[in-house]
């Protein structure tokens, strides 16, 4: 038993040696997760969701398929204001500070547009268990929807095989100085890694992903509260615009963000974040490629308490 412990060690490790990342080859492939499009993605909330996330927790939906990939959606309340919420969202060169498991990131192209948008080109090193990683991402802050997505950089190697996420922040309902977050992604890892570092990126690691930002925030605002600094300009009022509510739940409306949203000026065309449109894979103007529905997904809903301990299934 020993022995063969020992081997598949070895074996392990010689994989991860194999397949280490690298900027001097491209990725094996062009994408096979379908991209998020950058744009505000729709939810649907049952009563009893919403009365997890009026008392602190968040809502996390995950799926597995077949023990390689999985992909999770997760809500969370936070008593910050959205800019707040998505400057910590977006400062890469902090991660390292703030993010479990998040040991490096090298920024290397950082370009922003006119209207506010932002691209990024960066490299992560992560650890999780004995494990270590390293990929690299193309990701996009955009103003005008307020989200932050990413795919891989198939410019260069990553040791994921493929990656794609989604952060946006929108006003509470309800609450005024909240902000709702929306974090949404999918990996799909090799098949020498073990399935148990799947299962934790898309259970226990959803709920750090929204809990850190969630700490982040509430300290940053606190800080510049207690500081005698003005928030006034920070802070928005409840906002019922693009959400609708009655005894059978909640429903919050993306298309309904978009038509409110009045800045109509886009990068240009060749800065765009795209990825390949090979079968499988949405680019980057497909909207319906990011849309999570909770109402029909069928799968397991995770709840967890405050310190993302306690878990039932719904």
């Amino acid at each position: 038993m020993i022995g063969s412990s020992r081997f598949s060690l070895l074996s392990l490790l010689y994989l991860s040696y194999a397949f280490a990342a690298t900027k001097d080859k491209p990725h094996h492939h062009s994408g096979v997760l379908k991209a998020y499009d950058g744009k505000q993605i729709s939810y649907d909330l049952t009563p009893d969701q919403q009365k997890k996330l009026d008392s602190g927790n968040p809502i996390i939906i995950t799926t597995e398929d077949g023990g390689k990939s999985g992909r999770g959606f997760v809500l969370q309340d936070i008593e910050a204001p959205g800019s707040i919420c998505l400057d910590k969202i977006s400062d890469l060169k902090n991660y390292p500070k703030m993010v479990p498991h998040v040991k490096k990131v090298e920024i290397y192209e950082e370009e922003t547009f006119a209207n506010g948008t932002t691209h990024y080109g960066a490299q992560f090193h992560v650890g999780l268990f004995a494990m270590r990683f390293s990929y690299f991402l193309k990701l996009t802050r955009e103003e005008k929807y307020k989200t932050f997505t990413w795919t891989l950089d198939f410019r260069h190697s990553s040791d994921f095989d493929d990656t794609v996420g989604h952060w946006q922040v929108m006003p509470h309902p309800s609450k005024a100085g909240f902000t709702r977050v929306l974090y949404s992604t999918e990996l799909k890892l090799p098949g020498w890694v073990p399935r148990m570092i799947v299962s934790f990126l898309t259970n226990t690691a959803l709920v750090e992903a929204t809990g850190w930002v969630r700490k982040e925030s509430e300290k940053d605002f606190k800080k510049l509260s207690s500081s005698g600094g003005s928030t006034d300009s920070l802070l928005s009022a409840p906002s019922t615009l693009c959400y609708t509510e009655d005894e059978a739940g909640a429903h919050y409306d993306s298309i309904c963000h978009v038509k409110s949203t009045m800045i109509t000026d886009e990068p240009p065309a060749s800065s765009s974040v795209s990825v390949s449109s090979e079968e499988g894979v949405a680019g980057s103007s497909s909207q319906d490629a990011a849309e999570t529905d909770l109402a029909t997904a069928g799968i397991q809903e995770i709840e967890r308490g405050g310190d993302g301990t306690a878990a039932e299934e719904l």
